[in-house]
């Protein structure tokens, strides 16, 4: 299956997850732009036009099905398509104060660094809810999961933005200790360039002097601007 033809499914399987909550239009908008990619229907196979017509038809009915729509998100074949979709689905539940089915989109995503990055949505959901205390705990939720990532350079910027909306929302203190988590991993990355990257991305919260470099940070700051 080409490039193409696996946008065009994944375009179509998120508007019907889309026009399974009610989103019309962001449903007709995924259709619009499967049906960009192939302004021809007879350059489909005939599955992938069948499900182009689906979703066609889908968003051009209201539900409000939300089992059905994480069902949908969850079948499409292309990881990054359904990784974006689903954590979509569990800010827009969440935005909904549908927390059950929040979490049942979340846990949907496979990989711990990827569901940090959606905790980390849903804690912008409660945000823009007003609801301050569920959405840093949603936040420090997903600083102990990220926690588990081997992967350092994930694990990194992950800790950068859970440490920028604490600072944000005028949490110093747990944005500086988090700041100092990321420091720390930042030098256990072996290749120069990546480590110099990561480094710049965490200096971005220095900023604005929302956080305060100790002594102890500084010199590590220093240590790893002088390693090759």
């Amino acid at each position: 299956m080409s490039i193409d033809q696996r946008f065009i499914a994944a375009h179509a399987r998120l508007a019907e997850a889309y026009a399974e909550l009610d989103m019309g239009d962001k449903a007709k908008d995924q259709v619009i732009r499967a049906a960009t990619i192939a302004p021809d229907r007879s350059s489909l196979s005939p599955a992938e036009a069948r499900l182009l017509e689906a979703a066609q038809f889908m968003v051009s009915r209201e539900f409000e099905k939300a089992e059905r729509a994480i069902e949908i998100a969850s079948s499409i074949e292309d990881n990054d398509h359904r990784t974006s979709a689903l954590t979509q689905l569990s800010a827009v539940f969440t935005l909904r104060r549908e927390d059950e089915y929040a979490r049942r989109a979340l846990n949907e995503i496979s990989d711990d660094a990827e569901r940090a990055y959606a905790l980390i949505s849903m804690s912008d959901a409660e945000e823009q809810l007003s609801e301050r205390v569920p959405a840093n705990q949603l936040l420090e939720e997903a600083f102990h999961l990220i926690d588990e990532v081997p992967q350092l350079t994930a694990r990194s910027m992950a800790y950068n933005e859970i440490a920028r909306r604490f600072l944000e929302r005028g949490e110093t203190q747990q944005a500086a200790e988090i700041f100092t988590v990321s420091l720390r991993t930042v030098g256990d990355i072996r290749d120069e360039s990546t480590r110099a990257k990561n480094l710049a991305s965490l200096s971005d919260l220095l900023v604005g002097g929302g956080i305060e470099l100790t002594d102890e940070q500084q010199q590590m700051v220093e240590n790893l601007l002088s390693r090759k």
